[in-house]
């Protein structure tokens, strides 16, 4: 996972203080380190480079009571892959960013709009910046693959936006012949952020099912089993 120069830079809009600037450098062509400078507001010098500086931040965000479960599922995902990112430190040597060992504190609140119960998280930071940013990246993007998931209406209505949720029967385009079912969702942040299908061949005998090895499809890859779902089967629907 990657904090891009975009990302980074735009925490310079009001993000970090104003006296604190971060900069995105390329690394060997590949990996982006963040490079933190300090500048004198009132004045036209020259930024200074220091190290990775402690910083303060709060992040506020609310999820569906109901589903709070579900979005910290899909973070703690995300929270386990690492950052291929780098951060400068004041000695000119490089480490990598990290958010092990950074503990916000975390406050919850139940609230109700439009009739439909929210929970609000306050997540006060303290501690370095790139771990910092990189903590709020994470949050960031939990919110992003959440809401390509689920969608709520003016009345407070939950609504499944994936074509194809798990339990779905599906097929190849390429090959309508064999089952699949999709036993899981794979998030991936290559680029943008996008949620491929893992799917699994299904092979029935008698009442007993058996699945294939898995992989990774995009939504323009599958279609829908002429066979149906997978709990119509298990139904006897």
């Amino acid at each position: 996972m990657q904090l891009n120069d975009s990302y980074i830079l735009d925490w310079n809009n009001g993000r970090l203080a104003k006296e604190l600037f971060v900069m995105a450098n390329y690394t060997n062509g590949t990996h982006i380190s963040l490079l933190f400078s300090v500048r004198d507001i009132y004045s036209m010098g020259d930024a200074k480079q220091i190290g990775d500086p402690n910083i303060d931040f709060k992040f506020t965000f609310s999820v569906s009571k109901e589903r709070s479960d579900y979005f910290f599922e899909i973070f703690d995902r995300l929270k386990k892959r690492p950052f291929d990112n780098k951060v400068r430190l004041s000695n000119g040597t490089f480490e990598d960013v990290s958010i092990v060992g950074l503990k916000p504190d975390i406050t919850k609140t139940d609230h109700t709009v439009s009739e439909m119960e929210y929970t609000r998280y306050e997540y006060l930071f303290s501690g370095k910046a790139s771990s910092i940013i990189a903590y709020t990246y994470l949050l960031e993007t939990t919110i992003d693959f959440f809401s390509q998931i689920w969608g709520y209406d003016e009345s407070g209505g939950e609504h499944q936006l994936l074509k194809y949720p798990i339990g779905s029967m599906v097929c190849l385009k390429k090959d309508n012949s064999i089952d699949y079912v999709v036993i899981d969702l794979d998030y991936s942040t290559r680029g943008s952020n996008n949620i491929y299908y893992t799917i699994s061949e299904m092979k029935m005998k008698g009442t007993i099912i058996t699945y294939g090895d898995a992989m990774n499809v995009s939504e323009k890859e599958i279609v829908w089993s002429r066979n149906g779902r997978i709990d119509d089967i298990l139904n006897g629907n």
